[in-house]
């Protein structure tokens, strides 16, 4: 699995076997990684389609290599499912309502097609408290960008980063909810648009060994002192504290609905799909703190969840067309927020 951050290092290791001569030598890393970025991102039509064969091929010799019954496989993938959404899956969904090409809008297409192919979408009371908050701190933003300290929040950021009138945000933010009931109206909004529904995973945490879920929740709580320690801007304890409380309820809640859910090798059918790299570290902590053998994590990756839409026994659900223009890479790194000075 190669990140983005490696890019530049596989480009200068290239450069050195093949040798080029020229006066952009020296920037070529960062131009080829940002090349790159863009067509993974962002493909055209027929590279869009080109790319999504090779991945159906990759997979496919994937299956191959651990089964030669690759359609009863796949049948054991997927083809039911309840995936709760964090935070950092649900604002690109907001901020693509501001796009004017459907064929830009990434996230949307994703959520919407596996919605159509039969996976239910779920997001828990805590996570609609974090969006509505976000929306606030990015209308403050708005009001104070020239004066505002640390990073530009998410959704300001994006809709700057279109050229709109910074002026008009507000107005914006008013296709979403209103100043009076804003989490109803987020609620409402995103079950008409996305169907997605409201379903806490609070009561579920007690059927968690109390012990695991102490662990679990202490190194969530390390995990986010380590951000704190990084991060650019005030990081306010009580604003960490429930942040905490939310991970933990989407983590620990989906593993203790797994404990009476009978699975295959090969999947299952609750899970929790986030952008948060937080939680791909606490997978690994986990196994080596805890000493837990055959630990699986909760957590889903957007690649993941693309490719078996494409691949997997949805893709007889969705039409071809919509399967072809399935996007083959979600990352928010591209849209990284905007320093101050440039806003």
């Amino acid at each position: 699995y190669i990140t983005f951050d490696a890019l530049d290092n596989i480009t200068i290791k290239d450069l050195d076997k093949n040798r080029t001569k020229g006066k952009l030598i020296g920037n070529l890393p960062s131009i080829v990684a940002e090349i790159i970025k863009k067509l993974l991102i962002e493909p055209s039509n027929i590279t869009q389609k080109y790319l999504r064969c090779l991945a159906d091929s990759y997979t496919l010799y994937a299956f191959l290599r651990e089964t030669s019954d690759v359609q009863n496989a796949t049948k054991k993938i997927f083809s039911y499912g309840t995936v709760w959404l964090d935070t950092s899956v649900l604002l690109p969904l907001f901020a693509e309502t501001w796009l004017e090409e459907d064929s830009q809008k990434l996230f949307t297409r994703l959520i919407k097609v596996a919605s159509e192919a039969g996976i239910e979408f779920r997001m828990t009371p805590g996570v609609v408290n974090e969006i509505v908050s976000h929306i606030k701190i990015s209308i403050r933003c708005s009001y104070v960008s020239t004066t505002w300290r640390g990073k530009i929040p998410f959704l300001y950021h994006y809709y700057i980063r279109l050229g709109y009138d910074p002026g008009k945000f507000l107005d914006s933010i008013q296709i979403f909810c209103g100043s009076e009931r804003p989490e109803d109206d987020i609620v409402d909004y995103l079950n008409e648009a996305f169907n997605i529904k409201v379903e806490s995973l609070e009561d579920k945490l007690e059927l968690f060994p109390k012990e695991l879920r102490f662990a679990i929740e202490r190194l969530w709580t390390e995990a986010h002192e380590i951000r704190k320690r990084k991060a650019e801007y005030i990081y306010d304890d009580n604003i960490k504290a429930i942040l905490i409380k939310h991970d933990v309820e989407n983590y620990v809640g989906i593993l203790a609905i797994r404990q009476k859910e009978e699975v295959s090798d090969l999947g299952y059918k609750y899970w929790w799909l986030t952008l948060d790299t937080v939680a791909w570290l606490i997978e690994n902590k986990i196994k080596e703190e805890l000493q837990l053998k055959g630990f699986k994590s909760p957590v889903l990756t957007l690649d993941f969840l693309a490719n078996n839409l494409a691949f997997g026994p949805s893709r007889t659900k969705i039409s071809r067309q919509e399967e072809s223009r399935l996007p083959l890479l979600l990352d928010l790194e591209v849209f990284e927020f905007m320093p101050t000075e440039i806003v």
